[in-house]
């Protein structure tokens, strides 16, 4: 189990150059990427950085719904915290009304898939959980520490259980393998 605070991540720049990310988790830790979890700020209209191959997840954590456009066909709205599935490989143009954070999944197709599931829990509330966690608001105690706002915790390896300290909402974050032969 590790809790990763939101301090930690890995600012970079987008691939298309315009914007910037914080790389929260990802594999390998090197090399050519089969899964990222990443945030970012929505600054302004524009292009999303394309990546071939991968399947992509992005939640609205802040700010007004954006519109999404792929390939020029319809635009497509996108509301606060409601996953949203899309093809790395589609040309994808946003449209914001406002400033915002979204929160951001990406897995290499041939690998596998992810889910992606928003939750409340109530102050006092215990929950087992196998996978990651994003906490979108509040604070949860883990093994007798504690998680807050904007921080992800990984237990991948194992099945914990976590305690509301406060009315949170998280992100619950479940990775899908596909069998190799």
């Amino acid at each position: 189990m590790r809790i990763i605070n939101h301090s930690e991540y890995l600012l970079q720049r987008w691939k298309n150059g315009r914007g910037s990310t914080r790389e929260i988790l990802r594999s390998p830790q090197e090399g050519d990427l089969d899964w990222r979890l990443s945030m970012a700020d929505i600054v302004e209209d524009g292009p999303f950085s394309n990546f071939p191959g991968m399947e992509r997840t992005l939640i609205l954590l802040s700010g007004e719904p954006i519109q999404i456009q792929h390939n020029d066909g319809p635009v497509q709205k996108l509301s606060l915290l409601t996953p949203y599935q899309f093809s790395g490989d589609a040309k994808t143009y946003a449209f914001i009304q406002s400033q915002g954070l979204d929160l951001n999944f990406m897995i290499r197709r041939e690998l596998g898939s992810c889910h992606m599931n928003v939750q409340q829990l109530s102050k006092g509330e215990s929950k087992r959980f196998n996978g990651i966690i994003f906490i979108v608001k509040g604070e949860l105690k883990v093994n007798n520490h504690r998680a807050r706002t904007y921080d992800t915790v990984d237990f991948q390896t194992e099945t914990l259980e976590v305690e509301a300290l406060s009315v949170c909402e998280i992100i619950e974050i479940t990775l899908f393998c596909n069998a190799r032969d």
